[in-house]
């Protein structure tokens, strides 16, 4: 079996901003595809604990109300789907199949 005859995953990060070193995830996406058509995708969208740049929200278009508010929302009904990030700040997440 070749690299493209398998399951691939595909990952994606929004940011703070362009360094990794200080710069904090806004929203995670991690899409899976399989040979046949299965696969899923899931979209995170994450509260950094700090203001989104105007810069940054240029980018990727989420800021920081939106961010707070996608967490908030998502968090309520799908506690299943809550999970927390190491700097302890809610994490939402949505998922389609």
């Amino acid at each position: 079996m070749t690299w493209n005859e398998g399951p691939l995953l595909g990952f994606d990060l929004e940011t703070t901003g362009v360094n990794p070193r200080s710069d904090l995830p806004v929203q995670v996406a991690l899409i899976r595809w399989e040979p046949y058509g299965s696969g899923y995708r899931n979209v995170f969208v994450v509260d950094p604990g700090c203001e989104v740049p105007s810069g940054a929200e240029a980018v990727h278009g989420i800021s920081t109300q939106k961010a707070r508010q996608e967490v908030a929302r998502s968090a309520r009904p799908r506690q299943s789907c809550t999970r927390r990030s190491a700097r302890h700040k809610r994490t939402a997440c949505r998922s389609w199949p």
